[in-house]
């Protein structure tokens, strides 16, 4: 076996390990449907961008209970660009009537931060729920949360 085939095997393997949803499954970090609802009834169009599948990213939000809450889902795949290009969130906007200036856009990562910036989003906020610390995304995001579940203090 050549060592690039082992890379490529290794690479499946671990791929296939953390996107086991039976045995890995996703862990809301708070209480996410009631938030939701409360964001809906602010009259906010939600959506989700991800480098996961589109297939996955509603699996994960009809497990989370907010896939009824979504206006929106993307994933890699979905053919709008791959973060931290602005793809994902100008499909969003073209597909609720906004415009990239009244987007207010969340993640945990360098790469969320990046599509905000560059989709010309309102604002950018991380969230330290992923695996990336204040000190690194602090540097790239208008605000810095704990979770999610804090994002009524930014609206």
């Amino acid at each position: 076996m050549s060592e690039l085939a082992h890379v490529g095997d290794t690479f499946a393997r671990v791929e296939r390990h953390f996107h086991d949803g039976e045995r890995y499954p996703p862990r809301a970090v708070g209480d996410l449907p009631p938030l939701f609802d409360r964001l809906r009834e602010r009259g906010l169009k939600l959506g989700i961008a991800t480098m996961d599948s589109e297939k996955k990213a509603h699996a994960t939000a009809g497990l989370l209970g907010i896939d009824g809450h979504l206006d929106f889902v993307a994933g890699a795949d979905s053919g709008f660009g791959e973060k931290p290009e602005p793809g994902m969130v100008h499909a969003f906007c073209e597909r609720v009537g906004v415009a990239p200036g009244s987007v207010l856009t969340v993640g945990d990562t360098h790469a969320d931060m990046g599509m905000a910036r560059r989709a010309g989003c309102a604002m950018a906020v991380a969230v330290l729920t992923g695996g990336m610390r204040e000190s690194e995304l602090a540097p790239l995001a208008d605000r810095v949360l704990s979770s999610v579940m804090e994002i009524e203090s930014v609206l």
